[in-house]
């Protein structure tokens, strides 16, 4: 039978069970048979005692370790601890009533209703920010607050009372142009600034509606009526004399209180 012949670099002898340790060198000692020589360093040979003495230092050195025995409050209760709980969130206190208004700048937004030639209040809200003076007054509607004689709110009022028509998209006769109707019920907006009112100032607040009829835009000047200052004929269409909380509806008073308090 012919031998196989090995490839090139692959060994002929193969390890046998039971068979000696393969040795690169025979003539080094086996492993683990004589000890490890030690190390010269710096030509000296330093070995640690087998008791070596306790150090006495005292500069640099950690604390021995005492066992500390486990505190009473560390220890099991007798019902267990209880399950534990998410942390409540910090309350927050917020000042209220008319001191938090105060703290923050803003005006008082009333719904006035005009119907037959009468204002009445239908609702309010207290909104955050200044409010803009008047700077300039067109022809048309325009109200006016007054606390006494002093005036503390003024403003134009654009599109009220009127309900405007598209013409018409086929160009159908009589139809040309926009329409402008007269309406006999609709809401106003009027604004004063909020450090300016309060609710014991409602019954002596008086709210006026005018009509301008001029030709041009006017600049009101502060503390003067409108309708002594206005150029042209002013009418007064209606006049709210005082507010009062007993005749409003249960809706309005709790928005007023809301906004004033």
């Amino acid at each position: 039978m012919a031998r196989k012949t090995p490839k090139r670099g692959q060994s002929t002898r193969r390890m046998t069970s039971g068979a000696p340790p393969v040795v690169e060198d025979a003539k080094l000692p086996r492993m683990g048979e004589d000890e490890i020589a030690p190390v010269r360093i710096d030509g000296r040979m330093s070995l640690m005692t087998e008791a070596p003495k306790r150090d006495e230092g005292t500069r640099n050195r950690m604390a021995p370790f005492r066992p500390v025995k486990s505190p009473a409050e560390t220890r099991m209760p007798k019902g267990g601890y209880p399950k534990q709980e998410p942390p409540k969130p910090p309350r927050q206190t917020t000042p209220a009533g008319r001191a938090a208004k105060q703290a923050k700048e803003g005006y008082v937004r009333l719904r006035v209703l005009v119907q037959n030639d009468e204002l009445s209040v239908v609702g309010a809200k207290f909104v955050e920010g200044p409010l803009a003076p008047v700077e300039t007054l067109h022809p048309g509607l325009a109200y006016e607050v007054m606390l006494g004689s002093r005036r503390v709110g003024a403003g134009a009022i654009v599109d009220a009372g009127v309900r405007r028509s598209f013409p018409d998209p086929q160009g159908r006769p009589g139809l040309e142009g926009h329409h402008l109707t007269e309406v006999s019920s609709y809401e106003i907006a009027v604004r004063v600034p909020a450090q300016e009112f309060s609710i014991s100032a409602l019954p002596k607040a008086r709210i006026m509606l005018y009509r301008w009829r001029g030709t041009a835009a006017a600049t009101p000047v502060a503390g003067r009526s409108l309708k002594a200052q206005l150029k042209g004929r002013v009418d007064t269409i209606a006049t709210l004399n005082g507010i009062r909380m007993s005749l409003l509806s249960r809706q309005a008073q709790a928005e007023l209180r809301e906004a004033l308090e």
